[in-house]
């Protein structure tokens, strides 16, 4: 459409009326400059103004957006212009349709591009070790994020039967120590979360990776700092998995031989949490238990009314228990000693014959 044009045809209409630009600006409830824009091509009336004028001056619609009226010579052109616009309305919808998706990929790949380099190489996983003239700690795990961060200290060992009254994992920084974690019941730990306003920032890894220290107070007092070796074991660099599908069925049943027969057979796998579980009744007791088959932890809950006995077990040595009064105890099977806690045989005795006999771990 001409809207040069259709400006001059306006103005034509209105001076055929002896209308000036006031009385069509009042007529059509609008401005003066409105009507002036008009008239000079700046732009076309919208298209319910185009009504009122075509009722105003008695001509058609078609006529308007012409610019002349309807003669034999020009009556095809002008017929036309209807189809004209909503093929020009369709090519402007088209072209809108287009950009809108150009702008949704565009946005889709920064979002991509943006979440890549966000989480690349974001994951890092550790194993802590040490060991000292007095006590060692071995099998630790520290599971690093940009959100989260995870810490299982593993089996913590006094040496020469010395027992251990309470241990404080912390960092230095800046020569400044920064408190990860400390405890007076428990020789050591599994599976604790931090999040980084509580404890450490996914920016102090590199601090913590040279400096991390486990302090260790005995119960005669003597009290003694390792520097753990903390060592990469992964982290997830890899755009595209190395491992074909054959090479994960292998994995699967390796993992399926590593896991006791009793559990495979009696319990429900959970291969999202890498666990498999088992609830059942007994005696108005709930018993629930779990095998986290990828750290080797067995755990086992006995809940009545009035308390909660609370079982770890992790092969082939160790056993952690809870007799529901936050009097937490350590037992090593293989040397038959308490080293943390005042262990109750008879409790003991129980849990490894109604539980870790039926299971048989050393299958």
């Amino acid at each position: 459409m001409d809207s040069e044009k259709i400006g001059k045809f306006i103005a034509k209409l209105r001076k055929e009326k002896n209308m000036t630009q006031e009385d069509l600006a009042q007529e059509l409830y609008t401005d003066r400059s409105i009507v002036s824009k008009w008239e000079r091509g700046l732009y076309i009336p919208k298209h319910d103004i185009i009504l009122k004028l075509s009722n105003l001056f008695d001509i058609s619609v078609n006529e308007i957006y012409y610019g002349e009226r309807q003669t034999d010579e020009n009556k095809d052109k002008v017929n036309e212009v209807t189809i004209n616009i909503i093929k020009d309305n369709k090519r402007r919808f088209k072209m809108l349709l287009l950009g809108s998706l150009v702008f949704i990929v565009i946005l889709f790949m920064f979002f991509f591009i943006y979440y890549f380099f966000y989480n690349y190489n974001s994951i890092s996983v550790y194993t802590i070790n040490g060991e000292s003239e007095n006590f060692g700690i071995y099998d630790g795990i520290m599971v690093i994020s940009r959100e989260k961060s995870y810490i299982q200290l593993g089996n913590i060992e006094a040496i020469k039967g010395a027992r251990i009254d309470s241990i404080k994992l912390y960092y230095k920084k800046d020569n400044k120590d920064y408190l990860i974690f400390s405890n007076n019941g428990i020789s050591k730990l599994y599976t604790n979360n931090f999040k980084h306003s509580d404890s450490f920032a996914y920016k102090d890894l590199k601090y913590i990776k040279e400096n991390l220290f486990l302090e260790i107070v005995f119960d005669n007092n003597q009290r003694e700092t390792l520097n753990l070796a903390v060592q990469k074991d992964f982290v997830n660099n890899n755009i595209f998995s190395t491992k074909d599908k054959l090479e994960s069925d292998n994995t699967t049943k390796l993992l399926d031989n590593d896991i006791p027969t009793y559990i495979q057979e009696n319990f429900e796998l959970n291969e999202e949490e890498e666990k498999y579980f088992l609830e059942e009744h007994k005696d108005n007791m709930l018993i629930t238990q779990t095998y986290y088959y990828n750290a080797g932890l067995y755990i086992v809950e006995e809940t009545n009314s009035d308390k909660t006995l609370h079982f770890e077990y992790v092969y082939p040595n160790d056993i952690s228990y809870d007799n529901g009064s936050n009097d937490i105890s350590t037992y090593i099977i293989s040397e038959k000693k308490c080293t943390f806690g005042e262990c109750n045989k008879q409790i003991i005795d129980y849990f490894i014959d109604e539980y870790i006999n039926k299971i048989k771990f050393e299958e």
